[in-house]
Formats: structure tokens, sequence, C-alpha cells
């Protein structure tokens, strides 16, 4: 068990140490989010997806509804959110861009990040029954499903116009769960968005978690090996995790707060990440992780624990923060079993040794040497010795093959028969 502990531990402090660094890269990742501006650009390519609108005409009027124009600062031009001022973004878009639209890609983005379902929705369907917003219109009245469907068999994209109809259809001429319906049809696309998302964004965090690990050579093979060797780095770190274990809330996306690593919300996300980065690089050092350069050489052999450290923070802080709370609770139900070890079953304990016979004051095996010859056996006389009256055959004959052997007392039914 002592050998399953120390494993477990050794688990343990990768665990943690893994978690900390994750929250190092999780800040640069919100930096590049900073400046890139990725989550409004996944959702404005969604959104001309789900419209099959390559040329964003459709998506133009969309962004430009009040119910959606209120969300971010400016206006939304197609044309010119294709184009970036990126250098490498720019090449990009000169090879790729020019025989498939859909594989350019943006630098920055005034539009938002997020759209309620229900906004979408009402923008889409008002669109199509009064068309395109120009200032302030007069409405003129409530939209009637009458209104509405010659509105959608004006739209200019036939796949719209397709799902349209059949979310009127299906609302049977109401207009209320007309817009569910459309809302749905919104919510199952911004889920591929999603995925495009956290692809993305795992990407970015294996690129991060290598230049990590080479920057303060963080050698996950070597660490495991001074964890199972160094028994005062191992108990520092499962002390640390037990503390940081107390304090996360799985509820919580900010991470760093098990850390006391919480930097304030009013920073920058620059400042933020360099708060907490430096943060959680403190902690590493406290607990005496072997990471750094200071007195290490290149060799060959940490590749491939910088690549292992690589893929771990790839996952993120809190698949890690989760994992680090299910070991520290294996090991609660662990360590009572070596501190007090379980008693052995009484079926498998050894039988006691019979106790020595009891003393009678006579010798009954013969006579000492020089003394006086030994009483007749029954084998000379063909009468039992008294004492063994009632004796079993199979106890003489056995006490005659068996010089060692001791007669105590044979079961009768009286405790005092028998007594040699």
């Amino acid at each position: 068990m002592l050998l399953g502990s120390t494993v477990l531990e050794v688990g343990i402090g990768l665990a943690l140490l893994y978690a900390i660094l994750s929250i190092m890269v999780t800040a640069a990742r919100e930096v590049i989010e900073a400046l890139l501006q990725t989550r409004a650009i996944h959702l404005e390519r969604g959104i001309r997806e789900l419209l099959n609108d390559k040329d964003g005409k459709l998506a133009k009027q969309i962004y430009a509804h009040p119910f959606v124009s209120s969300l971010y600062r400016g206006s939304y031009d197609p044309d010119t959110h294709l184009t970036t001022t990126f250098a490498p973004f720019r090449a990009w878009n000169r090879i790729w861009g020019t025989a498939d639209p859909w594989k350019q890609v943006h630098y920055r983005s005034n539009l938002p990040a997020y759209i309620p379902a229900r906004n979408f929705a009402v923008a889409l369907l008002d669109t199509a029954a009064r068309g395109e917003p120009r200032g302030v219109d007069a409405l003129g009245g409530p939209v009637s499903v009458d209104q509405l469907r010659q509105g959608i068999a004006k739209v200019q994209i036939p796949a719209v116009r397709r799902a349209l109809m059949i979310a009127l259809e299906d609302a049977e001429g109401n207009l209320e769960k007309a817009r569910d319906n459309v809302e749905k049809w919104f919510d199952a696309s911004m889920d591929r968005v999603s995925g495009w998302y956290k692809k993305q964004t795992q990407w970015i965090l294996l690129a991060l978690g290598l230049l990590l690990a080479v920057g303060l050579n963080v050698d996950s093979l070597r660490i495991a090996s001074a964890l199972y060797r160094d028994d005062a780095l191992r108990a520092a770190a499962v002390k640390q995790a037990e503390s940081v274990a107390d304090k996360y809330d799985a509820g919580d996306p900010n991470s760093a707060k098990a850390l006391g690593c919480d930097a304030p919300a009013a920073a920058t996300a620059a400042a933020r990440a360099e708060a907490v980065a430096s943060c959680a690089k403190g902690r590493v050092d406290a607990i005496g992780y072997p990471i750094g350069w200071d007195k290490q050489q290149f060799e060959w052999n940490a590749l491939a624990g910088w690549v292992l450290t690589a893929l771990a923070l790839s996952l993120g802080a809190p698949f890690w923060f989760d994992l680090l709370n299910k070991m520290m609770i294996i090991r609660s139900t662990v360590k009572p079993h070596e501190k007090s070890p379980e008693e052995a079953s009484l079926d498998r304990q050894k039988p006691a040794p019979p106790p020595p016979p009891p003393s009678s004051g006579t010798e009954t095996s013969g006579a000492s040497p020089g003394g006086p010859a030994p009483a007749p056996t029954a084998g000379a006389t063909g009468q039992q010795p008294p004492g063994l009256a009632g004796a079993p055959a199979e106890a003489l004959s056995g006490n005659d093959e068996d010089p060692d052997f001791t007669p105590r007392k044979w079961a009768k039914g009286d405790d005092e028969e028998g007594d040699l």
C-alpha cells in the first residue's frame, strides 16, 4: 500500500503543477482573445453559414436591426470586415480566401461576441416581414401571419426561405411558436460555432503550453522522477493540493481563485493576465518544483517531457482541478488504511499451540535412569494401564508409533476422566 500511496501522491503533485500552469496559459489565451476578438469572428461566420450568405447581404441586415445593433458599437460592413491589416492574415486571405470566402480569417472585430437567440429570431422574422430597417420606419401595426408569409416568399436566399416557411407552418399560425422554432434553429447552429471556438482554443493552448514548457523548462518526466524520490517535495505538493482542493469551486469558471490569484475585474486583459501569471509562478516556486534554466543545460531527452507538458496544458485548467479533487478524495480513503492496517481475519489466523500436559507428580512414560523397571505395558499383559480405560484403540496405536505423542484427556463427557 505504501508504494501505491507514493504513486498517487506523485500524480497529485503533477496534477497540481498542470493546474497552476494551465491558469498561466489560459491568462495568455485571454490576452490573445482581447487582441483578435475571435469569439465575435466565429459568431459572424456562423451566422453567415446559417443563412448560407457568403456575401453577407442578409447578415448585414440582421446586424443592422435594432435588436442586434444595440449589442455593439459602430456598423457592420461585410466587405471591409473581410479585410485586415495584419500581414500574416492578409497573406492567408490572399492565398486561400480567393477560392473560398469561408476560409478567410479576420483580425479584430467590433461585432458582438454573443447574440441571444431571441434577438436573432426577432431580427430575422421582422426583416423578412418588413424588409431592411432604414432609420425609424412607420411600422403600421403588428405583423400578421399572412404578412410574414408574403415577406418570407420574397427572401432572396432559397435555404433561408425554406427554413422560415417550415418554421411558420410548424407553428400553425402561432407567431410566438414560429419565433421559438427560429430560436431552436439558431441554437443548433451555435453549438457548431462553439465547437469551432473550442477546437481553435485547444490548438492555441497547445502552442502556448509548448512555449511555456520550453521557456520555463517544465520537463514532466524529470518532475515526476523528482516527486517520486524527494519525500519533502512530494509532501509540500500534497499539502498545497489539499488547500487548493478545499478552495476550488467547480461552478466558478475563474479557477485562479482556488490559488488566491484572482486579479481585479476592472483591470485590462493584459494587466489581469500578468497579475494572474505572476501569482501562479510564485505558487510553483514556493512548492519547489524542479523547473527553470538556472542550473540546467539543454538535453535531447527533455523533448519528450516538454511535449507531455504541452499536451497536458492543452486540456485546460478546469480539467486538472476536477482531476485533482478526485485524486484527493481517493487519497483520503487510502491513508487511513496505512496508518492503522486491517487486522487479519480470524479464519486466516494460525491455531494456537496446545498447552503443556498437566503435571501428575508420577512419571508414566518410564523410570528414570538407575530406577526401578517400568510398569508392564498393555501389550505385555493384555490389559490396559489404569487411567486409560475406555481410550480409543487408534489413540493407543498412535502413541506406540509416535514417540513424541503426548496424551492429554479423552472427550468422554466427563472432564476428569482420562487425565494422566
